[in-house]
């Protein structure tokens, strides 16, 4: 691929600070070697660039040598081994490099734990953030009531009502009669005449 997602979290995605990350993932790969760079790291400054997008002028080398976690496949020389790192660009233009390679991703070539080359490349990083919180009901949800009257309803039950329900039923259905029985008789009609005029 040729692009990317996501120059950083930022305030536009709702994020403004390192405590809204709980680590941050990196991960690169090339075809002119089998190295890997495989990482994770809770370090403060690194989270605070994953949303600001930006190092200031607080990046060191420390930041990537001390306190990270190799993931599977990890087998390239940085981040242990970086020696000197770079302020531009957040993760991008030479973050964390070292004598033996470096880790940069521009838009014709890049950089992994290499100097770069005619080949591909696949970078990512990934930050990953606290569970939202779990939402509770503030409110309870009313329980509605009904009343009868003793004289609209039996005393276990609404049968009156029911039965109601039912004679209207049956008024209706005898109110349809006529009009299909009307019906029917049209249609006799109909085809007799269609009969008459044939003959």
């Amino acid at each position: 691929t040729t692009g990317y997602s996501h120059w950083h979290l930022g305030p536009a995605l709702g994020y403004t600070s390192a405590d809204d990350v709980l680590d941050v993932r990196f991960h690169c790969s090339t075809s002119l070697h089998s190295r890997v760079v495989h990482f994770k790291t809770s370090n403060e400054h690194i989270r605070g660039v994953a949303v600001s997008g930006s190092h200031g002028s607080g990046n060191t080398v420390a930041h990537w040598t001390s306190g990270w976690t190799p993931l599977t496949n990890h087998s390239a020389s940085l981040p242990a081994a970086t020696s000197h790192v770079s302020n531009v660009a957040a993760f991008v233009d030479h973050p964390f490099s070292g004598d033996s390679g470096h880790w940069a991703i521009y838009s014709s070539y890049g950089e992994c734990d290499d100097y770069g080359g005619a080949g591909d490349y696949s970078f990512q990083v990934w930050a990953r953030l606290p569970a939202p919180p779990t939402m509770s009901p503030t409110t309870s949800v009313p329980t509605r009531t009904t009343t009868t009257s003793p004289t609209t309803a039996r005393s276990t039950g609404d049968q009156p009502l029911k039965d109601n329900w039912f004679r209207k039923r049956d008024v209706a259905r005898q109110e349809s009669y006529p009009q299909k029985s009307s019906w029917i008789r049209k249609q006799a009609n109909h085809k007799t005449d269609i009969s008459n005029n044939n003959a």
